[in-house]
């Protein structure tokens, strides 16, 4: 009897050692960050994975943390920040990689949709291009002044519209230095209203 016992004990130990070993979050852009984070009810954000990652490491520093990120897009609307305690503990590590088969993708980049030909302002170009201009609102969430940088259509990168070279601002009329201002007059019929800062 005695024996049965220290059998089913040492069962039992073992059983809660291995279910105590590791620790999973998984991730998906279809997610909700208030969900609990298994795979049946994902993450939605790699910075709320990190920070459940986190937390459940400070109370439980010996289980080992995965973060799985599930296929798709993961949009960052600002940098990742891992913290030197995100590494974890020696033979009980914070692993951030994709779930099996997947191939997670981490972007910067805004998403603009709904494209449209103008009809506004069609006067100030070329009769040549007109066919060609798109234009796109700006989501919600996009404030000035980030910057943007490139422009990609379909996996290419585009051409920014320009109407001169950087080295060539034919009406800039004059520099001041000291207050580090120009002098740019303004073109007949432009529209300003929807000009940040005018």
């Amino acid at each position: 009897m005695i024996r049965l016992f220290a059998t089913c004990l040492f069962f039992v130990v073992s059983f809660i050692g291995q279910a105590q070993t590791s620790q999973v979050f998984y991730v998906s852009p279809s997610g909700n960050d208030a969900a609990e984070g298994s795979l049946q009810q994902p993450l939605l954000s790699p910075a709320t994975a990190l920070r459940k990652a986190r937390n459940y490491k400070r109370t439980t520093p010996n289980v080992q943390v995965k973060i799985l990120f599930m296929d798709g897009i993961y949009r960052l609307v600002e940098p990742l920040v891992i913290r030197p305690e995100d590494s974890g503990e020696e033979g009980a590590p914070t692993i951030l990689e994709a779930a099996p088969g997947a191939s997670p993708v981490f972007s910067g980049a805004i998403e603009l949709t709904q494209w449209v030909h103008p009809t506004k302002m069609l006067s100030l170009f070329p009769s040549g291009v007109k066919s060609k201009l798109l234009m796109a609102q700006f989501p919600a969430n996009f404030t000035w002044p980030q910057a943007v940088r490139q422009c990609w259509v379909n996996g290419h990168r585009a051409q920014r519209a320009a109407s001169n070279s950087a080295d060539h601002m034919q009406r800039i009329l004059s520099w001041n230095k000291k207050e580090e201002s120009c002098t740019v007059p303004s073109l007949k019929g432009l529209d300003q209203s929807f000009v940040p800062g005018l």
